[in-house]
């Protein structure tokens, strides 16, 4: 499983847009018992918001996605994905996360959070 690749894809789809995509191969932890979609829709709409109105996803600087992977555990938890989008006017950008878990040999992975990069 190449796991940047996976990074790649999921920024591509965040900066088309691209929701119901996204929602559909990775989920939302997030979302609970209410449409991913929808959450996915409403926490990009937060963080955009929190830099001013106008505030979009920007071309010229390049996202980073950085893969960690967690020491050897009995919770199923393999590594993260973190993916920082640059945004106008915003300092640190968009955090998008993505979390790889692991049950009985398979591996699942999970849009895990959206939040402003700290």
């Amino acid at each position: 499983m190449e796991l940047t690749k996976l990074g790649k894809q999921v920024v591509s789809l965040v900066k088309g847009h691209e929701y119901k995509k996204l929602a559909n191969q990775f989920g939302y932890a997030l979302a609970y018992e209410e449409n991913p979609v929808d959450v996915i829709k409403k926490e990009i709409d937060r963080c955009l918001s929190e830099f001013g109105k106008q505030s979009k996803f920007t071309e010229t600087s390049s996202t980073e996605i950085v893969v960690k992977y967690f020491e050897s555990n009995n919770t199923g938890l393999v590594a993260v994905v973190e993916c920082t989008l640059p945004i106008e006017n915003g300092a640190n950008g968009m955090l998008v996360e993505l979390i790889v878990t692991e049950k009985n040999g398979e591996h699942y992975v999970t849009l895990e959070q959206i939040s402003n990069a700290a």
